[in-house]
């Protein structure tokens, strides 16, 4: 049966249809959080770096105001295509909160002052600002 044979990427793909449900920023024109973020950036391995076509990192973030919720709702999806590690800063996420892996292929966790992770060679990772 092919769903036994794919449980694993099915179970994946289900995860991520229900992170994009939860996060109405990623597929939705919203409100601008507190913090006049921009609705959508794109970023280097430095916030609002400029993208070359030597750009080993490239994440884009999403935001807005959670129109169910009136929270926040601030994801960040980075993605290493180059072959070696990609030391990244992240943007500041909004005051008060702080970033949060939430998925994706990197095992690398962010450092200690919460903006600063080393991207795996050709990895990605999801985070959301909470």
């Amino acid at each position: 049966d092919n769903l036994e044979k794919n449980k694993e990427l099915f179970e994946y793909t289900k995860e991520l249809i229900a992170f994009r449900k939860n996060h109405p920023a990623i597929n939705n024109e919203l409100e601008p959080v507190e913090d006049e973020f921009p609705l959508m950036s794109v970023h280097t391995e430095v916030p609002y770096g400029q993208v070359t076509d030597q750009t080993p990192y490239l994440s884009v973030m999403y935001s807005g105001k959670n129109p169910e919720t009136g929270e926040d709702d601030v994801v960040l999806f980075g993605v290493n295509a180059f072959w070696e590690e990609v030391p990244v800063k992240l943007p500041e996420p909004p005051k008060g909160k702080k970033w949060k892996k939430v998925m994706g292929t990197t095992e690398s966790e962010l450092e200690e002052n919460g903006i600063s992770i080393l991207f795996e060679p050709r990895s990605s990772a999801v985070f959301i600002a909470e």
